[in-house]
């Protein structure tokens, strides 16, 4: 979903991101009026990236969420008047079976976890997810959340809000909902080597993870709305939005 993201946004001729890099505060990195524009190729669709506009609209880095603090983001929106923009992935057992596929591609095809020991993968993953949720209210800098499930249903809504968020030209990319990830259909859990004995542990446990390892459909009634509330309610004064709608009164538009 990350990656989605990141080529989505760079194909905009106003926005520009560097990828993955430890987040870096030092003004070079975070002014927009440095910001390096390389002409890079989209692996998506293999054509050139629109021609740029300098200095650009929004500049920003792709960072993971563990490798920096709220006081951080809340300096970067004090001193840059930084946005931060938030992916989420609620589905964690999949999140989970798709890091270790990711980093073990070149060895593995299928997850070897034990049960016992993606229950406890599932429980990293969650406060991993419950950190990141966290970051609005707490660093109190505004905030765009997207979610990955709530995304691969609406990619080309989901772009244009994330625009209006950025305070960038709007443009539409009709492309966007036929695009699709060069990566197999199947429902991640079918990855699990021990796919029957996790299902037995987590309906055991009674686990909130249960219907996550037992429906492959998940994703499709995933509680988007009910998760933007919770991240809403951290704070009275959270500035959060998402692709449907905003925390209170606040519309990120300002």
């Amino acid at each position: 979903g990350s990656s989605w993201l990141q080529e989505v946004s760079i194909s905009h001729p106003f926005v520009k991101v560097q990828f993955e890099l430890g987040f870096d505060a030092r003004d070079y990195a975070l002014n927009c009026m440095q910001c390096h524009r390389p002409d890079v190729p989209n692996f998506k669709d293999m054509s050139k990236i629109p021609p740029r506009v300098h200095p650009p609209g929004a500049c920003g880095q792709s960072v993971f969420g563990k490798a920096h603090s709220y006081e951080q983001m809340r300096e970067a929106g004090a001193v840059y008047g930084a946005r931060i923009i938030i992916i989420l992935r609620l589905h964690v057992a999949a999140t989970c079976i798709s890091s270790w596929l990711h980093f073990k591609k070149h060895t593995k095809d299928i997850v070897t976890w034990t049960p016992d020991e993606f229950h406890g993968q599932l429980l990293k993953a969650t406060n991993d997810n419950e950190y990141l949720m966290a970051f609005p209210g707490k660093s109190l800098v505004p905030s765009f959340v997207v979610f990955y499930e709530d995304m691969v249903r609406h990619p080309g809504d989901t772009f244009y809000e994330m625009q209006k968020f950025l305070r960038v030209p709007l443009i539409r990319r009709d492309d966007l909902d036929r695009l699709h990830k060069k990566a197999s259909t199947k429902p991640s859990i079918y990855y699990l080597q021990h796919l029957e004995g996790v299902q037995k542990k987590e309906t055991e446990l009674n686990s909130p993870f249960k219907d996550m390892v037992t429906d492959p459909k998940w994703d499709d009634n995933a509680p988007v709305e009910e998760t933007f509330r919770r991240i809403c309610a951290v704070h009275p004064d959270t500035k959060a939005r998402w692709r449907g709608g905003s925390c209170g009164d606040w519309t990120g538009l300002i």
